[in-house]
């Protein structure tokens, strides 16, 4: 049986009543925000076949720079994004993300702002935010796209979004008395930890 039908059986309908409204196509930047608590751990639907391939992230460069030892660091991370379980119907299966903030160098971060929307096309939605982050050595993201498929389910959920919360340890490239860049070309593997409609 098709994960579509399995989903559609056992899962979708228990979502969609708790999610009134669940076939809206268009998105705020806070889409996922507002969707996080119905998520379903893929894993915990045992009945359902997900063969979702991990999403991929290349060129991975977090930057912290600041004018002098007494200020805040303004730090940045970029990186593309591909996900190859939207390849068959989207004609945007990648996009670039920019994330930005304010560091004081020591002080570990925890998530408290919104997402930040990577790219917004028609009803593909791209979105990552920092869950956690420690240094460039241990950080987490959530990330979320949301894209049409109906070779795996059936309308009218034909639009899901997956989620990944990878956890991320750049490597140390340069290190200055007021900068440093944390950088790895990848490929870096996110797994598909999460679905919604």
């Amino acid at each position: 049986m098709r994960a579509s039908h399995l989903l559609g059986i056992s899962l979708l309908p228990a979502l969609s009543a708790a999610l009134p409204g669940l076939r809206q196509t268009s998105h705020s930047a806070s889409h996922f925000q507002a969707r996080r608590i119905g998520r379903v751990n893929v894993a915990d639907v045992a009945d359902a076949q997900f063969n979702f391939l991990p999403y991929e992230l290349a060129d991975v460069c977090l930057d912290c720079s600041r004018p002098s030892s007494q200020a805040q660091y303004s730090c940045g991370l970029n990186f593309d994004w591909y996900d190859p379980n939207s390849r068959l119907e989207n004609n945007v299966t990648s996009c670039h993300c920019s994330y930005t903030w304010s560091w004081d160098g020591v002080t570990p971060i925890q998530a408290d702002g919104e997402y930040v929307t990577c790219f917004k096309q028609g009803s593909t939605l791209f979105e990552m935010k920092i869950l956690d982050f420690q240094s460039g050595h241990n950080l987490t993201l959530d990330m979320g796209h949301h894209y049409k498929d109906s070779t795996n389910f059936s309308y009218p959920w034909i639009y899901p979004t997956t989620f990944s919360t990878p956890q991320l340890s750049l490597p140390l490239r340069i290190l200055g008395n007021n900068s440093m860049t944390y950088y790895d070309a990848g490929p870096i593997f996110a797994n598909i930890t999460q679905l919604s409609d």
